[in-house]
């Protein structure tokens, strides 16, 4: 017998029984819940399919984003690539069953799982989003190649004065993309860059906000 609850359980429970799924996606980590709740206040449904023995049998991230353009809907994931259910068949018609019980009761205009694996459920689908993938060549050269002459020339000016691409967490690096980012972007919402601090100010990262609203 399978059971749906709002998972309460450790981070760690989570991750690895949905990382051992098929249709795995590091968006189906725990760790968005708390992103998506900070960043943008959303509330967070996710559920857990359990069996008989409290194990994990599938798991479903589902957020409720209220809208004054687009309404009430429950998406998994919304501002993401992929979503949807994970688990064994029963646990994910235990759970596409419950967010489907949940959408009636709450009357929700939308209810959307961005799977990226076929689903046997008895809900429409939907090819609105596709993913493209690009197979990359051994070498940088062999790609550049496969360019028009127009995307390898918007390539090549800023390689020739002298850009560079740095990935890194230092405070420095956050400073810097607040200072090249914010004004041009707060033009379009003054919610839009969002700076993480540990306590005593010390820059911890940063993050995109969007905003509808303005």
């Amino acid at each position: 017998m399978i059971r749906v609850e709002k998972f309460t359980g450790r981070k760690e429970e989570w991750d690895t029984f949905a990382a051992a799924q098929g249709g795995y996606t590091h968006f189906h980590r725990l760790g968005w819940r708390a992103v998506i709740e900070r960043t943008f206040g959303h509330e967070c449904v996710y559920l857990a399919a359990r069996n008989a023995e409290g194990e994990l049998a599938g798991v479903l991230p589902l957020v409720r984003v209220r809208s004054v353009v687009f309404g009430h809907y429950l998406v998994s994931m919304p501002f993401l690539n992929y979503g949807g259910p994970l688990g064994t068949d029963a646990g994910i018609c235990a759970l596409v069953d419950e967010a489907i019980d949940l959408a009636g009761r709450d009357r929700v205009r939308l209810l959307e799982m961005r799977s990226n694996i076929p689903l046997r459920i008895g809900l429409p689908v939907s090819h609105r989003k596709i993913t493209v993938f690009l197979d990359l060549p051994r070498t940088p050269e062999v790609l550049l190649q496969r360019f028009g002459a127009k995307l390898r020339s918007q390539i090549r000016r800023p390689q020739k004065e002298g850009v560079s691409v740095v990935f890194g967490r230092d405070p420095g690096d956050a400073d810097a993309v607040a200072q090249f980012f914010s004004p041009d972007c707060q033009r379009v919402s003054p919610r839009l860059l969002v700076r993480d601090r540990l306590p005593g100010g010390t820059a911890r990262g940063w993050r995109l906000r969007f905003s509808l609203s303005g």
